[in-house]
């Protein structure tokens, strides 16, 4: 069995900016309330071409691929992790996770970032 790049990128293409989307209709949400995108670190021009499909700019993610290379399936929570720390995820924030990989398979989810107030004591 040999992977077949081009249709891998094919398929990242159409499903990483549709799966967002749908996420975020779901959530009653367009993509321009999203505050925060984040996505599977497989490749940063396919990150990009995704961002820019959306129409959304590339300050509303992060990209660690340029030190970290591709980390498979830890890339979504590392990058979130990232970005919280660095401030640019704030209680409040709309956050949209996409991730997707082995098999073709893929996800996405759209959350409301939580305050620690949000928390029962």
């Amino acid at each position: 069995c040999r992977m077949d790049g081009k249709r891998v990128k094919t398929f990242i293409q159409r499903v990483f900016p549709y799966a967002i989307q749908q996420a975020s209709h779901r959530a009653g949400l367009e993509l321009t309330d999203l505050d925060f995108v984040i996505s599977h670190q497989a490749n940063l021009h396919l990150i990009r071409e995704g961002m820019e499909t959306m129409g959304l700019p590339m300050s509303k993610t992060l990209t660690m691929l340029e030190w970290l290379g591709n980390s498979g399936a830890a890339s979504v929570p590392t990058v979130l992790k990232e970005a919280v720390d660095r401030g640019a995820i704030r209680p409040g924030h709309h956050v949209a996770l996409a991730g997707y990989g082995a098999g073709l398979a893929y996800g996405a989810n759209v959350m409301r970032w939580p305050a620690p107030d949000d928390f029962l004591p």
